[in-house]
């Protein structure tokens, strides 16, 4: 058994902002059950409104991230898109905290909500 290497992005088209009003919008419409879900699928005791706002801390830091460099992450252009990669080498673990932080946001409708991997640009 080896170490493996874990990434999680998120693109959008290059030069668009992500709509951050929107990806916060998109989890305090999230129904109850749906939130519960994700908080056991992380396997954590959070009740409801716990959780949702780790999600919303969730958002945040990756707005901060996007706009501001940070070891553990990069922002760049690939052709027509602009990407966020993070990640890192695993021996079973997370490679690092953002890693699961971008990993949580990936399993929300916040996503598309923000305007990530919507293609073509509208």
């Amino acid at each position: 058994m080896g170490a493996d290497l874990l990434l999680h992005h998120v693109w959008i088209a290059k030069g668009k902002e992500p709509d951050w009003q929107a990806a916060k919008d998109a989890i305090a419409a999230m129904d109850d059950e749906k939130v519960q879900k994700l908080a056991e699928q992380e396997m954590v005791d959070d009740d409801v409104p716990a959780y949702r706002e780790q999600l919303l801390a969730d958002i945040a830091e990756v707005e901060d991230v996007w706009h501001k460099d940070r070891r553990t992450a990069y922002k760049c252009p690939l052709g027509p898109i602009d990407c966020l990669i993070t990640g890192g080498i695993s021996w079973g673990d997370s490679p690092d905290e953002f890693f699961d932080v971008v990993g949580r946001f990936l399993e929300t409708p916040a996503v598309e909500a923000a305007g990530f991997f919507v293609w073509p640009a509208p």
